[in-house]
C-alpha cells in the first residue's frame, strides 16, 4: 500500500527455511560469460557456494574470471535466487588457485569430475558435498592426482567430454537428485 510518497509493506506471514546442506562447485574459471551463465543456473539446483578456480590450463584464458568480475557474478546469482525462489543465496568466492583450494580441509564428500571416474553415488545424505570441475582440456596430471590424494572421488558425468559449464551443471543435477533419493527413500 502507498502512504503519501512512501511505500509501506504489510507482512502477513513468514516462515523459516533451514539452510540446505553445502553443495560447493569449484570450477576452473573459463570464459566469464559462460561462467556467469553457469552461476545463474547453478542457483536453480541449490548450489550454495561457487569457487572460481585457477588451474594450469585456465590461468591464461584472456576472458577468464578476475576479481573485477565478482560483483557482476554475485549480482547474477542474487537475481537468479529471487527468480527461482531459493531461500538462500549462493556465495560466489574470489578466484583461488587449485593448490590453495586443495589445502582447505574437506568437509563431507568430495567429487572430482573426471572422464575416467566411476559413476557417482545414487544416494547422498544431507552432508556437505564439494565438486571440482576442471577446465576445457582437463586438469593437468599433477592437479588430478593431487585432488585424488586429497580425498576427491573421481566421478564421470556423462559419456562425452563436457564444457566446464555443462559439467558443473551436470554435477549439480546429479548431486541434487542423489540427495533427493537419500531423503525420499
Amino acid at each position: 500500500m502507498q502512504a503519501g510518497k512512501q511505500w509501506a509493506v504489510e507482512v502477513q506471514s513468514a516462515h523459516h527455511e533451514a539452510r540446505p546442506a553445502e553443495l560447493t562447485l569449484a570450477v576452473a574459471s573459463g570464459d566469464r560469460d559462460r561462467f556467469s551463465w553457469m552461476v545463474e543456473k547453478a542457483v536453480e539446483f541449490g548450489v550454495t557456494r561457487i569457487v572460481p578456480l585457477e588451474t594450469v590450463r585456465s590461468s591464461g584464458v584472456a576472458t577468464g574470471i578476475r576479481d573485477a568480475h565478482l560483483r557482476r557474478l554475485r549480482r547474477h546469482a542474487l537475481e537468479a535466487t529471487k527468480q527461482c525462489g531459493v531461500a538462500w543465496a549462493v556465495q560466489v568466492e574470489e578466484p583461488l588457485s587449485l593448490n590453495d583450494f586443495r589445502e582447505r580441509p574437506l568437509v563431507g564428500s568430495a567429487w572430482l569430475a573426471d572422464r575416467w571416474g566411476t559413476l557417482p553415488p545414487t544416494h547422498l545424505g544431507g552432508n556437505a558435498l564439494t565438486v571440482v570441475i576442471g577446465p576445457e582440456g582437463g586438469l593437468a596430471d599433477g592437479e588430478r592426482t593431487g585432488l585424488i590424494a586429497a580425498g576427491y572421488l573421481p566421478i564421470v558425468l556423462g559419456p562425452h567430454a563436457l564444457r566446464f559449464e555443462t559439467a558443473a551443471l551436470a554435477a549439480a543435477a546429479l548431486a541434487t537428485t542423489a540427495r533427493m533419493r537419500g531423503s525420499h527413500g
